[in-house]
């Protein structure tokens, strides 16, 4: 009995604990990931290790709609999370294939990379908005914006490259460290995303 109330007693406390969400502002925009604080980390935690503290999570539905800008906001914070999910997939696809495996299992690898080819395509086809706003932001762009656009173009015809990787099972650790490239980009890029947004 004693046991099971100290077990309540931990419920309760537990409840009690608060967690912040911290939202990066980078260039005056929002990022598109948020990331939980534990409340008394804040007080005991040297401010040089807070952040290892810190835990990505998703943003609340009324917190996106109030810190996003407009419908091409909306459409590049999108775009950066499926980015996001297709650099998973390529890290799942390089651990799965690491893992020698034999006769019995080359079907299930055969069907995990099958399936991983159909969730990259379906990406890509929800991709296809962000990449004809890429090409309309383009237009008015002038200096490294151009450049920025430019290698976002680049990464949005590299889908057979990707596609090819996992196919023939090779190392995508060099289309991995592009996506990041992309990524940080894009994040770069989302005040002047927000500035174009009604045009």
């Amino acid at each position: 009995m004693q046991q099971l109330l100290s077990v309540g007693k931990y419920e309760k406390f537990r409840k009690l604990l608060l967690e912040f969400v911290y939202v990066p502002v980078i260039s005056g925009a929002y990022a598109s990931i948020a990331f939980t604080l534990p409340f008394y980390k804040v007080f005991d935690t040297d401010e040089s290790h807070i952040t290892d503290s810190m835990f990505p999570c998703r943003i609340e539905d009324e917190l996106a709609e109030s810190i996003i800008l407009g419908k091409a906001h909306k459409k590049w914070i999108e775009a950066m999370q499926k980015i996001g999910a297709i650099k998973t997939y390529l890290r799942c696809c390089s651990q799965v294939l690491k893992v020698s495996v034999d006769d019995e299992c080359a079907a299930g690898t055969d069907a995990f990379k099958n399936a991983l080819l159909k969730r990259i395509e379906i990406l890509h086809k929800e991709l296809i908005s962000c990449e004809i706003l890429v090409g309309k932001l383009i237009d008015k762009a002038t200096g490294q914006i151009v450049e920025f656009l430019e290698m976002m173009k680049l990464f949005f015809e590299c889908f057979d490259e990707i596609n090819d990787c996992i196919a023939s099972n090779s190392d995508p650790n060099e289309i991995i460290q592009a996506i990041d490239n992309v990524f940080t980009v894009m994040i770069l890029l989302q005040p002047y995303v927000i500035e174009h947004d009604s045009e």
